[in-house]
This record gives C-alpha cells, sequence and structure tokens, in this order.
C-alpha cells in the first residue's frame, strides 16, 4: 500500500454541509469521503486541465483571484 499523507485545506460552508449531510446519511466520515472523491473519482488529467486554466485565470486577473481568497495586497 502506498504511503499516505494528511492535507488540510479549506472548503466552503456550503461544501462542508454537503458532506456532513453524506456523512450523516451513510455513515462515512467526512474525510473517508473526501478520499474516496480524491482517489477514486478524480482523474489526475482533470485536475491537470483544471490547474493550467486557473493558472492562467490568475496571472490575467490577479486582483480578483485575491479578493475572491480573502488575500490582500
Amino acid at each position: 500500500m502506498e504511503e499516505m499523507v494528511v492535507l488540510n485545506v479549506p472548503v466552503s460552508k456550503s461544501f462542508n454541509h454537503w458532506l456532513e449531510y453524506l456523512s450523516t446519511e451513510t455513515g462515512i466520515p467526512k474525510a473517508y469521503l473526501i478520499y474516496f472523491a480524491v482517489e477514486h473519482c478524480v482523474d489526475k488529467e482533470s485536475i491537470q486541465k483544471f490547474v493550467v486554466g486557473l493558472v492562467e485565470y490568475i496571472k490575467a486577473n490577479p486582483d480578483v483571484f485575491k479578493k475572491i481568497c480573502g488575500i490582500e495586497n
């Protein structure tokens, strides 16, 4: 089995509420729901394509991106 690492990332309140709902309905802890999604439902090619587009957007709109993320100067 491959070595596992723990990531600590923020998520939106709506996403968190959705995870809480799924966790309550299924009995599966939120952390495992995220693990299943990342490891089994998202392919690396889709993530890479998204990140390339995101980087292009950030370069074209740095102020908008900072505002969305709550980053000050």
